[in-house]
């Protein structure tokens, strides 16, 4: 039986399904995907403008997410 995160917070989710889990309609889905290790930041930038604000939490907190990754100096 799946858990209440749809398979999203599944490490070994592929690319793929972690792409269209994250358009899925329920919050606790796509909040399971914010977290998993293995959502790429493309994928994380798409649930950046997610209605739920928890959601956007989670991204926010994300490794891989861009505002949590050090820029160069010298670049914005």
């Amino acid at each position: 039986m799946a858990g209440a995160g749809g398979g999203g917070e599944n490490p070994n989710a592929t690319l793929e399904i972690l792409e269209r889990l994250a358009g899925d309609e329920s919050e606790a889905v796509r909040g399971a995907v914010a977290e998993n290790p293995n959502t790429p930041p493309e994928t994380l930038e798409r649930l950046a403008g997610d209605e739920s604000g928890e959601v956007r939490e989670k991204v926010a907190e994300h490794p891989n997410h861009a505002s949590r990754t050090p820029r160069a100096p010298g670049r914005g």
